[in-house]
């Protein structure tokens, strides 16, 4: 992996410049890192959703040749073996949304049921204030 050793401030553009030049292999490695970077910053309630989606994502390798293949899907420039590998990757996406999906609708519900179990329903507030038990 390249280092850079930076004495001055970076532009955007010149960021951007930099980025541009990575190989495919190092531009996976850096939209994961990139990520991770997104993942830091998010409020703490977003933070295990993001989790839960980044857990499913495809490692860094997979997702350079998946991008590769794609391009060569749209460019017509694919093999059938090519073709098939691209498949598989689609059904290892799709099972992977899935279970994603599966998975967040599993931490609504936690936090459905946290929240409920918190904030008093109508009755027992209506029992506290009139002061029955």
């Amino acid at each position: 992996m390249p280092t850079l050793n930076l004495v001055t401030e970076l532009t955007i553009d010149d960021l951007l410049t930099v980025v541009a030049k990575l190989n495919e292999a190092e531009l996976a490695e850096f939209e994961a890192g990139f990520d991770q970077l997104l993942l830091s910053r998010l409020p703490a309630s977003d933070k295990e959703a993001a989790q839960i989606a980044d857990a499913h994502r495809l490692p860094p390798g997979k997702q350079a040749r998946l991008r590769s293949l794609l391009e060569k899907n749209r460019e017509e420039d694919i093999t059938e073996i090519e073709v098939a590998e691209l498949d598989a990757y689609i059904v290892e996406l799709d099972q992977a949304l899935k279970q994603t999906a599966d998975d967040l609708l599993e931490l609504a519900k936690h936090r459905q049921q946290a929240k409920s179990k918190t904030t008093p329903s109508a009755e027992s507030t209506s029992h506290f204030l009139c002061g029955n038990p």
